[in-house]
């Protein structure tokens, strides 16, 4: 007995789904051939209920892994806000104060970019995230998002950006989530570069625009490669993080019409992309005053 499971497609277009018995059976006949029996089941709707059943528990289980690590995560930089506030109030050292102040501000930025993070994952995977659009300089934004991201440079690590030496790409987008990606990628980036350089460039490409954060950071694995822009998934266990910063970079890039990746090899550094069409209209316009320009992008 063989048993397939087989979709066709009828004469309107409507696909069913239908289930293959065969089987050999004994020919009455004495001396004739056996006789094939075939059995057909259509299972269209059954197998309809099934995917959809599937749909629900997986929904139901990325819930309950989604309340499960952001229960860890909350509660981490929570334990150290409400553990240090305490020492705080038990010691009259101003230097000592100012360390435990100092813990007190980091932890409250890292619950505060996490439940950032958790609000826009919801308004994005609603489809409530609000895009504002306007005719935009792509130079004035990168050069925003590196100055923002100066501040948190060490001394072992220098941050490269040469705005003179980008070309002027007007595009007609929201700023504020470009910047937002750029932010994360260059945040990403100073995190797991401890000496060496993190340098953010683009370069124009056909008919979109290549944005680019490299680092000589720690670099990643190759097994981790594949779902590096998937939720929960970090970089490295040791370094803090709830693993929603990437995946929701790439919902905003695909939204925006792009698309985002990544280059890496282990010890080796990184180098996030991302693109951004470039609509050949008044409204998005590139210019190449300078024939070196492009090519000086290539420097980094």
């Amino acid at each position: 007995m063989v048993k397939e499971m087989v979709e066709y497609e009828k004469p309107n277009g409507e696909v069913r789904i239908v289930n293959i018995v065969r089987l050999l059976i004994t020919n009455p006949d004495p001396g004739a051939s056996p006789l094939l029996l075939v059995m057909l089941n259509d299972i269209t709707e059954q197998r309809q209920d099934q995917l959809a059943l599937m749909k629900v528990q997986e929904a139901d289980k990325m819930k309950n892994a989604f309340i499960a690590n952001m229960s860890h995560e909350i509660r981490t930089p929570l334990n150290a806000i409400v553990g240090f506030a305490h020492l705080v109030t038990e010691t009259t050292n101003a230097s000592e104060q100012r360390e435990y102040f100092s813990i007190i501000n980091k932890n409250c930025d890292l619950l505060l970019k996490l439940i950032n993070d958790i609000l826009d994952l919801s308004k994005i995977e609603s489809g409530r995230l609000n895009y504002n659009v306007s005719e935009v300089e792509l130079r004035d934004i990168c050069q925003e998002a590196y100055v923002v991201q100066s501040l948190k440079m060490t001394s072992d690590v220098a941050l490269l950006y040469n705005s003179v030496a980008m070309p002027s790409v007007r595009l007609w987008i929201d700023p504020h989530r470009v910047e937002q990606v750029l932010l994360n990628l260059l945040s990403n980036a100073i995190k797991f570069t401890s000496k060496g350089f993190i340098s953010l460039f683009y370069e124009v490409e056909d008919m979109f625009v290549r944005v680019s954060v490299m680092d000589t950071g720690i670099g990643i694995s190759e097994e981790k490669l594949e779902s590096v822009f998937e939720r929960f998934v970090k970089l490295d266990d040791f370094y803090q993080g709830a693993g929603l910063g990437l995946p929701i970079c790439k919902m905003i890039v695909e939204q925006l019409g792009g698309e985002i990746g990544v280059r890496s090899e282990l010890g080796k550094g990184s180098t996030f992309w991302f693109t951004l069409p470039l609509v050949v209209t008044d409204k998005a316009v590139v210019e190449k005053d300078d024939p070196s320009v492009l090519s000086e992008c290539q420097l980094y």
